[in-house]
């Protein structure tokens, strides 16, 4: 009631944000918020860094979106997925670059919102999040993949003398391969001449960068997932080839993912917000906010108002206990296990606790003794 300024007599919706302590309501908040503003025509954008917690507050959602009849009108998901929804708005960027390049005719611009919608909305769980360093001041680059057999062999090349002292630019410009590629791509040269000079140096040092093999695919953690859409330069194409060498990726991952990565730009998080006709947030942190973060609030974004909910319990203090059992079917305390059944063990315990039943999921934490152990 409180953000729809029920409470003000002019009754003038702006900008809001309230800090609600951890286990006290956010996610019912953010559910009933995003069904008000749907109801009455606005397209709602509910973000949060995790996608885990998005995809849980959204399935716990989903009959009450449904029996409103508001589904359509309300997205869940991370930032990352509000930038590709945003620059997606008039064509995917991806295709029209590619297209581009190829010189095929490019669709025609197009706006997905509809006449009927009043607006757009912003609901922020989490604000404090956004700015941190992996948001606020940072970039969205979207990357296309230009893919053609001529890049396909010139990429091979470039595997093929890896450890060669002769592999430089030089010696790539020399080759038939290198000639094929710029004859398929005429015009744009410079392209294929800055992909080379990158890989070149991607290709010394791809071993050192931090990657996850998984369902014969190379992902990379973002907060507290695995992604696979996410590229690492060059490093991820020739971690491709290195695995697909040691028999961990199969031939036809591999010859998916070979490519030249052609950037479409870079768009900042901080102003996707502000292409919002409101933007609202829950927090548990509220009032941790350094000045600078406020100056920010109140400068850049015109929030002005801050409602700092007290506890449902009355004392302030967090009811927060460690339950002696987890309840669902595991006891908590130690267990000593075989060596060789060890691993089996721990993922048993992580998938019963990550189970289908979601009034008992629970996030999990797996510490191990160092990185090795891990591995």
């Amino acid at each position: 009631m409180r953000v729809l300024s029920v409470d003000v007599n002019d009754r003038e919706l702006s900008n809001h944000l309230n800090q609600v302590l951890t286990g006290e309501g956010k996610s019912v908040t953010l559910a009933i918020l995003a069904s008000v503003f749907a109801l009455i025509g606005f397209e709602v954008s509910c973000v949060c860094y995790s996608q885990y917690l998005s995809d849980r507050d959204y399935q716990a959602f989903t009959d009450f979106f449904n029996a409103l009849g508001v589904t359509e009108k309300i997205k869940y998901g991370t930032f990352n997925e509000l930038c590709e929804t945003v620059i997606k708005e008039n064509g995917d960027i991806r295709d029209l670059t590619i297209r581009a390049i190829k010189g095929e005719p490019l669709n025609e611009a197009r706006c997905d919102r509809g006449t009927e919608t009043k607006g757009r909305v912003l609901l922020i769980d989490e604000v404090d999040v956004f700015f941190s360093k992996d948001f606020y001041g940072s970039m969205y680059s979207p990357i296309a993949r230009l893919k053609d057999d001529t890049i396909k062999v010139l990429t091979n090349l470039i595997w093929q003398y890896k450890d060669s002292s002769d592999l430089s630019f030089s010696f790539v410009k020399k080759g038939d391969e290198y000639r094929q590629c710029l004859k398929a791509f005429e015009q744009w040269d410079f392209l294929i001449d800055s992909a080379v000079k990158r890989m070149l140096t991607d290709i010394k040092d791809y071993r050192s960068h931090d990657y996850i093999v998984k369902d014969d695919r190379i992902g990379y953690k973002d907060q507290d997932t695995v992604v696979f859409n996410m590229l690492d330069g060059y490093k991820t194409l020739f971690a491709y080839y290195y695995e697909h060498d040691q028999g961990r990726i199969s031939e036809r991952s591999l010859l998916e993912n070979i490519s030249l990565s052609i950037q479409c730009g870079h768009y900042s998080y901080a102003e996707i917000p502000k292409l919002f006709n409101c933007i609202l947030g829950v927090t548990g942190t509220l009032k941790s906010l350094n000045p600078k973060q406020k100056e920010v609030i109140e400068q850049s974004y015109n929030i002005k108002r801050c409602t700092y909910v007290p506890s449902v319990f009355g004392s302030g203090e967090s009811r927060f206990e460690f339950k002696k059992r987890i309840g669902v079917g595991i006891d908590a305390g130690i267990k000593i296990q075989k060596e060789n059944d060890y691993h089996v063990m721990i993922k048993n315990e992580i998938e019963c606790r990550l189970g289908p039943d979601a009034r008992t999921k629970r996030a999990v934490l797996a510490f191990f003794k160092d990185i090795e152990k891990l591995r």
